[in-house]
């Protein structure tokens, strides 16, 4: 990733991890478990980060990425029997 990206990144990341953790929070229950998710979140956003033609969809983005992650964590703990 060029520079200019990369610093995009870093204040995309500074100004939304908070907010993104607590998304994770309340769709999982588990403070552990939701900076997983946000993390994963994260690293899918730099991914495709350049990839991203329309700046407002980053947090839809985000938001969709975190959201499959997090159900589908949850429903396998529940199909194996774990605490969801």
């Amino acid at each position: 990733m060029d520079p200019d990206a990369e610093r995009e990144f870093a204040e995309y990341f500074r100004a939304r991890r908070d907010a993104v953790r607590r998304t994770a929070f309340l769709l999982c229950g588990d403070w552990h478990r939701a900076d997983d998710h946000a993390q994963s979140t994260f690293v899918a956003l730099h991914r495709n980060w350049r990839r991203i033609r329309d700046k407002g969809a980053r947090d839809a983005l985000g938001c969709s990425e975190g959201t499959v992650k997090s159900q589908t964590s949850h429903g396998l703990a529940a199909l194996a029997g774990g605490a969801g």
